[in-house]
């Protein structure tokens, strides 16, 4: 008998999103195969009652891969950069994304929005828009459609305005007494995760 594939548990998970058994398959069929995401479904599941060391984990996992939408996530069609403030006095952001054997990098900061393809200046100009996650949000979705429909860069129409999707990519650092459980010691939380994040470390540091 073939061995199922994601999509199949997807579409079980779709039929009756309610169905934890549903969700426990996927989760199992993705430790499987080493795959960090079903130890986040299975600790997102149990969110409620997790232990300290266990919501830690919850928290390094999400800071990693952002939390998992189920069965659909609304933003999966953008793709997920990495990065986020750069901690060194100036208020300047750095995102970055390895994708189709190329590396991008895209930079806002309140003088300059800069995109580099494989540490090339493809694009540079000033910001039209304030530098916020929205703006930021709008930049990396025109940015991540350019990428997937092999469009160039260097002739991106930026956005002059807000509008768009909030949410698929990193903005505030993880907080030091809790990134100094990790190795690496420092990550991002998705912007659209914070909120939440933020909930279940308070949650953690309340922990005995």
């Amino acid at each position: 008998m073939p061995s199922a594939t994601e999509s199949e548990f997807l579409d079980a998970i779709r039929r009756d999103p309610t169905d934890h058994a549903a969700v426990q398959v996927y989760a199992d069929w993705l430790l499987d195969r080493g795959d960090s995401r079903g130890e986040l479904i299975v600790l997102q599941e149990r969110e409620a009652e997790l232990d300290a060391r266990h919501m830690l984990r919850l928290l390094e996992l999400a800071a990693e891969h952002g939390f998992i939408r189920l069965p659909d996530d609304p933003e999966a069609d953008v793709l997920r950069f990495a990065g986020g403030v750069i901690p060194d006095g100036a208020y300047r952001i750095v995102y970055e994304l390895a994708h189709g054997g190329r590396d991008y990098r895209v930079v806002e900061s309140r003088t300059e929005l800069r995109i580099d393809v494989d540490d090339r200046v493809v694009r540079t100009d000033t910001p039209r828009v304030m530098i916020s996650p929205q703006s930021a949000s709008c930049v990396l979705e025109r940015v991540s459609a350019a990428i997937l429909l092999g469009e160039p860069l260097d002739k991106l129409e930026l956005p002059t305005e807000l509008h768009g999707r909030i949410g698929r990519f990193p903005t505030d650092p993880v907080p030091d007494d809790i990134a100094a459980h990790w190795q690496p010691g420092r990550r991002h939380i998705d912007f659209r995760d914070l909120q939440r994040w933020r909930r279940l470390a308070a949650r953690w540091r309340a922990m005995p």
